[in-house]
């Protein structure tokens, strides 16, 4: 049943031969899906909240499993491509979708504020919910929904990227001193760091205020990811191995919350598991593309309209509808704007290589 990473890793990421794709868009769902019960007030009720036990809602899977997917990724995005090559991708992949994102929101908003729209558009919140937001200093009300269940919340699943964007810079510091050439070091300091991460909660000032609460268990996800990366060659995944840590994690971590990093590892290894070893590869098909980001970042305020205009509606009935519109933004947005900012990879890593390296010469 096991089978070696070096053969079903790195050579199915370049030839798209993993479930990758689809485990996204699996994730972006699920998020989707929880907060259709938290927009209609009845969180409590979440299926995924509600089984197994309450050890973790879809939400939280949902992002568990985008963070650990990008620690994987991104690792070996910063080895194929370098420091600039690897940062200018993550540019490319975060920024434009995060500025479509806030302009959603910004005229969403616009449509069920109170004010007029002159005064709204002037508003400090307004201002600020874009400008600061569009640098990753995201900012979560705006002057609207004053009748909503929660006001002026107009897209807190964005606390998620700031997050992200620190991992990115903890993966191009690790390459840039070397250590991701030398896992046994730089899995010994990721693990110890996830560890006092977990078991230290002060640590979590690290992240930005909104996110605190929120933030360890993706980031440890992150690391699992990365250092599952390193050690690629070495780590089997096998259906015994999965069900294994699920049942541990199942068991030891709800009885026990401080063991519950167990169950971080287990939903890790078993979205690899999905991504490498199943027998079916669930292709997307290109006409649709990669709309799980898209899916993610515009889905909040789409939810609130929908809320909004049927103020009774049931969760299942805000999923149906806020995933339909939703749908189609994303769809949109990945071939108007993402695919086409992705295109442009390359050639800002070019000059910044030709920069630094006439810089050297001069100095010599």
């Amino acid at each position: 049943m096991g089978s070696d990473f070096k053969h079903s890793s790195i050579i199915r990421l370049d030839n798209q031969d993993n479930n990758f794709d689809f485990l996204r868009l699996f994730a972006a769902s699920a998020v989707i899906f929880a907060h259709s019960w938290v927009v209609a007030g009845q969180a409590a009720n979440e299926p995924y909240v509600r089984f197994p036990q309450g050890v973790v809602g879809g939400g939280a899977l949902g992002v568990w499993m985008f963070f650990c997917i990008s620690g994987y990724l991104v690792t070996h995005s910063f080895v194929r491509r370098g420091v600039f090559g690897f940062l200018e991708a993550r540019a490319l992949r975060i920024f434009p979708g995060l500025w479509a994102a806030l302009g959603l929101g910004l005229a969403v908003g616009a449509v069920f504020t109170d004010l007029s729209l002159g005064s709204y558009f002037a508003h400090p919140q307004a201002m600020e919910y874009f400008l600061r937001g569009a640098v990753l200093d995201i900012q979560y009300k705006l002057p609207t929904f004053q009748q909503s269940r929660v006001p002026s919340e107009i897209n807190g699943s964005l606390w998620t990227l700031p997050v992200e964007v620190e991992l990115y810079l903890l993966v191009a510091v690790l390459g840039l001193a070397g250590l991701l050439q030398k896992r046994i070091f730089a899995s010994i300091a990721l693990i110890a760091g996830a560890f006092v991460l977990f078991y230290y909660p002060p640590l979590s000032s690290i992240f930005p205020d909104r996110s605190r609460n929120y933030a360890v268990a993706p980031a440890i996800c992150f690391i699992i990811g990365v250092v599952l990366y390193l050690f690629r060659d070495r780590i089997k995944l096998n259906l015994t191995g999965s069900i294994f840590l699920l049942i541990l994690a199942l068991s030891v971590g709800y009885v026990q919350p401080k063991f519950k990093i167990i169950l971080y590892l287990a939903i890790c290894y078993w979205t690899l598991w999905l991504a490498f070893q199943t027998a079916v590869k669930v292709r997307i098909p290109e006409r649709v593309g990669d709309v799980s980001y898209g899916l993610y970042i515009y889905h909040v305020p789409i939810q609130a309209s929908v809320m909004q205009f049927f103020p009774s509606a049931a969760p299942i009935e805000v999923f149906i509808g806020s995933m339909a519109i939703t749908f189609s933004l994303a769809w949109m947005s990945w071939h108007m704007l993402e695919k086409r900012a992705l295109a442009l990879k390359g050639r800002g890593a070019a000059l910044a290589k030709r920069f630094f390296s006439n810089g050297r010469r001069r100095q010599g």
